[in-house]
């Protein structure tokens, strides 16, 4: 109970705090447990009657809880549900929180893993390059380029959103092919090269 030493806003939230949890609160809960109680006996058809019988039991329940002091039990459990709500509440913000940085991180490795991964491809498809360039046949260096290094190529022109350039630069490779100009492959290894760094 406030005191004369009691501060103007600590009394006002002793008597709300009485109101809604010594009363309010408990009252509302009794009500619900009163009402699906007469609503599951099935005795009592008509719902208007249900609810007037269902009132009038919460305020003989309350009175005994208030008698037997259970009220006490009730409404500090009533505050603890409340603040178990308020954790709730405050726990579910902060794993929200740390989900979408986690997925942040996640999308930021991914995108780092990509780019390595990129340039360790454009290192060894310029090497397989430069290794083509010295071998000695037309039919073999074309046969090398489709089964080894063109997939490689082309994957790597595609993370650069440059797949026509792609597409030009192995037109070229297979019209000097076609002509059975070697040294022409070779220049267009030297363009590929090039496109790649």
């Amino acid at each position: 109970m406030p005191s004369q030493a009691t501060r103007n806003w600590e009394v006002i939230l002793i008597i709300y705090g009485f109101w809604l949890y010594a009363f309010g609160m408990p009252l509302i809960v009794l009500f619900r447990l009163m009402n699906d109680f007469i609503n599951s006996s099935g005795v009592i058809q008509n719902e208007t009657y249900r609810n007037i019988i269902s009132i009038c039991f919460t305020f003989l329940v309350y009175r005994g809880f208030l008698i037997t002091k259970l009220i006490d039990f009730l409404y500090i459990g009533i505050a603890g549900v409340g603040m178990l709500i308020l954790n709730f509440i405050a726990i579910s913000y902060v794993l929200k929180r740390t989900n979408k940085l986690s997925r942040k991180m996640n999308t930021m490795s991914k995108k780092e893993l990509k780019s390595k991964s990129i340039q360790e491809l454009k290192r060894s498809t310029k090497a397989a390059l430069s290794r083509l360039k010295l071998i000695p046949s037309v039919n073999l260096m074309g046969i090398i380029f489709e089964d080894r290094i063109r997939d490689n190529m082309k994957t790597i022109f595609e993370s650069e959103n440059k797949l026509d350039v792609f597409e030009n630069l192995v037109a070229d490779f297979e019209n000097a092919r076609n002509k059975g100009d070697i040294n022409g492959m070779r220049n267009v290894i030297d363009k590929m090269i090039a496109e790649i760094e």
